[in-house]
């Protein structure tokens, strides 16, 4: 029985060893490095986009068809004009809050409540 069994485990180690030695072999034929991937420059990868918009735009077609007709002096000139004529709004629009708060001030009475 001594014999069987010694003989079982045997063939067992042996199995073992030889299923050892051919997995050490697969792996050390796979450990070899891989070839690394070509880096590829941004240049290559701005075709990959599917959201990359390629159309072109005039400065006429993004600021209006008057765009190319003003010179940048008039420009500034009738913003210049702009913002007085904003503030000379928003002054008389205080000014007529200012007016009816002294008219409302000058017309209370004492005996109001």
């Amino acid at each position: 029985m001594n014999q069987l069994l010694k003989a079982q485990a045997d063939n067992l180690t042996n199995t073992f060893q030889a299923q050892i030695q051919a997995l050490q072999d697969k792996i050390s034929q796979q450990s070899q490095p891989a070839p690394k991937p070509s880096r590829r420059s941004h240049e290559q990868y701005e075709g990959d986009n599917p959201f990359e918009d390629r159309r072109t735009f005039s400065m006429e077609d993004i600021m209006g068809k008057d765009f190319g007709q003003s010179k940048p002096n008039n420009l500034l000139k009738e913003f210049a004009i702009y913002n007085r004529a904003l503030a000379k709004a928003r002054r008389a629009k205080e000014d007529q809050r200012v007016n009816k708060l002294a008219d409302a001030f000058a017309n209370m009475d004492l005996n109001d409540e």
